[in-house]
């Protein structure tokens, strides 16, 4: 069984893992999830959504990678979209982008708060 999946069952549990950074390392879900980045917007919204059902993702370079690009290229003032601009935003987009914020711990970011907002 992959360490990720074993992480992921123990999260469920309520066990907090101290050897989290060991297993994320170890897993080969992860090591295929992170093996490369293309700057795409659709590309970066199903990384993203794969790594937030992973305890702990948030805390892999990979990931702050693929909020970075997330952050700068597709956040908007009224949130999150595959092109950048606030003209454009679909809400499914939107609304997974900020689902798995959440899951990662992030719900707080601005960009999550805006797209929050744009739905209420």
């Amino acid at each position: 069984m992959d360490t990720a999946l074993k992480l992921r069952m123990e999260y469920d549990r309520g066990n907090l893992q101290a050897g989290y950074k060991e297993m994320l390392e170890r897993s080969a879900l992860v090591e295929k999830l992170t093996a490369s980045f293309l700057r795409k917007p659709t590309f970066a919204v199903w990384k993203v959504l794969a790594l937030a059902e992973i305890p702990y993702a948030e805390t892999l370079a990979y990931t702050q990678q693929v909020m970075k690009y997330i952050e700068d290229e597709m956040a908007t003032d009224q949130g999150f979209t595959l092109t950048g601009k606030a003209t454009e935003l679909l809400p499914c987009y939107n609304a997974m982008i900020i689902e798995a914020y959440a899951k990662l711990g992030l719900a707080e970011r601005e960009p999550v708060q805006r797209g929050v907002a744009w739905i209420k």
